[in-house]
C-alpha cells in the first residue's frame, strides 16, 4: 500500500507546491512560497528515485486505477 501512495504523491506534491506558490504566496511571502515549493519538489524527487529502484531493480509491478 505504501508504494501506491508514494506513486500518487509523486504526482500530487508538485501540484500542491504550485498551488501554495500561486494562491498562498501573499500569506507566507515569496521566500516561504519558494521554500515550500522547492521542499515538495525535493520530496517528490526522492520518492521518484525510490519508485524507480523498486520498479526497475526489484521488478515491482504497480497498478493504479484512476477515476474508477
Amino acid at each position: 500500500m505504501f508504494f501506491i501512495q508514494s506513486f500518487i504523491l509523486i504526482i500530487l506534491l508538485p501540484l500542491l507546491g504550485s498551488m501554495v506558490a500561486g494562491l498562498g504566496s501573499f500569506l507566507i511571502g515569496r521566500k516561504g512560497a519558494a521554500v515550500i515549493t522547492v521542499s515538495l519538489m525535493l520530496i517528490s524527487n526522492v520518492l521518484s528515485y525510490i519508485a524507480y529502484y523498486y520498479v526497475i531493480f526489484k521488478s515491482h509491478i504497480c497498478y493504479i486505477n484512476l477515476f474508477t
